[in-house]
């Protein structure tokens, strides 16, 4: 994955995702850098003031964030507190599939 930085398709991606999952339009998206050794990591904060962690990764990481997302579900259903994953996708869903159409990237959000 290339280096953290902002393009149209991640903004539109990150706008999309709030919209859908926060229920609230994005007010700012912040690369989040040193943190990920793999992903490009983005901090979301809603309208409402609400956040959110967007990491992105190339389309073959889909089944690493698929169990990502497995393990925090197990963790949290024995009561360890930890981050909910709201979605793990390969961009070619329906909603973002117009706007998204080169960016070809496995999302955990």
């Amino acid at each position: 994955m290339p280096m953290t930085e902002i393009n149209s398709q991640i903004r539109a991606l990150a706008a999309k995702l709030t919209e859908i999952h926060l229920s609230s339009s994005l007010s700012s998206i912040q690369p989040i850098a040193g943190k990920g050794e793999v992903n490009q990591i983005f901090l979301l904060t809603g309208s409402s003031g609400q956040k959110a962690i967007l990491r992105l990764n190339e389309e073959t990481e889909f089944e690493r964030f698929k169990k990502e997302q497995w393990c925090a579900g197990m963790t949290a259903s024995r009561g360890v507190p930890g981050a909910s994953v709201l979605v793990v996708d390969i961009c070619r869903a329906p909603a973002l599939r117009e706007r998204l159409s080169s960016l070809r990237t496995t999302v955990l959000f």
